[in-house]
This record gives C-alpha cells, structure tokens and sequence, in this order.
C-alpha cells in the first residue's frame, strides 16, 4: 500500500541540485569527450585483461 503525504518529507535547493547530464556518465563521455583518456574506445574491448586479473567483480 502507498502513504500518500501532503507535503515532502525533505527539500532540496534547486540552486544547489538539479536534474544530472548523463552525458556526464562514463559511459556516454566515451563517446563525445575527446579529452578523456577512455575517448572511442570500447568497454567491451578489454574483457579478456579483465577477466585474467580475477576480479571477484567481473567474474
């Protein structure tokens, strides 16, 4: 069931916070920022290193 509220329970600063750019994401700043260091390259591209390294994440 939902509890609906007449007003919210916190507020926030628009001034201080607003909506995030995704383009601002990892994984769309490969695709446009030609100063990052990962700039055209594909995340997919270094599976096999990653995988080598045994990390408990990716496997």
């Amino acid at each position: 069931m939902i509890k609906r509220i007449d007003q919210p329970t916190y507020t926030t600063d628009p001034e201080k916070y607003g909506r995030f750019d995704e383009r601002h994401t990892v994984f769309m700043r490969l695709l446009w920022d030609k100063k990052a260091s990962f700039f055209g390259h594909d995340y997919r591209e270094n599976i096999p290193e990653i995988i080598a390294r045994n990390h408990p994440e990716y496997s």
